[in-house]
């Protein structure tokens, strides 16, 4: 299956985001398309960096800007492209054999803060995270900010939609556990299979329906009296490191 054309790209708008970026020269910045209408101190310091780094700087009309970054309310008129060696569609991993065995799959997460936390806790823990295109946020600097900058080099793999990457993943022997309050199993008990998929849902309704049928089992974190559920990104952490005290406890 052909990559998408933006797969291994992500984006960066507004002044201060692309700013910030240009003062980290590790970052490979693809190029900068900056609103012929933007002028001011800060479109005078990103010349300034661009050019000193001998960056593809280009001025465009302002509809161009906001094609890319999709945030006309955000973008300032300022947009950067940056390369992440890291970022794939998931199909295309699947078929060059290169799936991880460890991955998160996001089913409905939209808060950003949240999608940062996880993509930094996954590459802690090692894990891959699969982000759908529908019902999640994209790597945006919101997300970029909430990773303290790990967005940019996280193994993240793109997928139309949650569901879409559950079957995907089945298909090639990868087994799906979903993480659910209301499950018999828990984390705890029982072995955990290789490879390995968690599927984590949303922050107020859980699994949507249609993933919690799909998945091979669900998995509940248990919780003392009182606590009805954790933030998304913890349960992510909890059950990505159980993953890794496991292995590391068969070592």
């Amino acid at each position: 299956m052909p990559r998408h054309p933006r797969a291994r790209f992500i984006t960066v708008y507004g002044r201060k985001p692309v700013l910030e970026l240009l003062a980290h020269p590790d970052l490979p910045v693809a190029k900068i398309l900056l609103s012929r209408r933007a002028r001011g101190e800060e479109i005078e310091r990103i010349e300034a960096l661009a050019e000193a780094r001998g960056l593809e700087l280009h001025r465009v009309a302002p509809a161009e800007v906001t094609r890319i970054s999709r945030n006309r309310a955000q973008d300032q008129g300022v947009v950067a492209d940056v390369h992440a060696p890291a970022m794939d569609d998931l199909a295309s991993a699947a078929d060059a054999g290169e799936l991880p065995d460890h991955l998160l799959v996001l089913d409905g997460v939209t808060t950003p803060a949240n999608v940062g936390l996880i993509l930094r806790t996954a590459t802690a823990a090692g894990f891959a995270t699969v982000l759908p295109r529908a019902g999640c946020p994209e790597v945006g600097p919101r997300v970029i900010k909430a990773s303290a900058g790990v967005a940019f080099t996280a193994r993240v793999l793109r997928t139309p939609r949650a569901l879409d990457a559950v079957h995907l993943l089945q298909r090639h022997g990868t087994v799906c556990l979903g993480l659910d309050g209301r499950a018999d199993r828990n984390l705890y008990d029982g072995a955990l299979p290789r490879p390995l998929a968690w599927v984590l849902g949303s922050e107020t309704r859980g699994l949507s329906p249609a993933v919690r049928a799909a998945v091979d089992d669900r998995v509940r974190i248990p919780l003392a009296p009182g606590v009805e559920s954790l933030n998304v990104a913890i349960a992510a952490g909890l059950a990505a490191f159980e993953v890794r005290r496991r292995e590391s406890e068969r070592a």
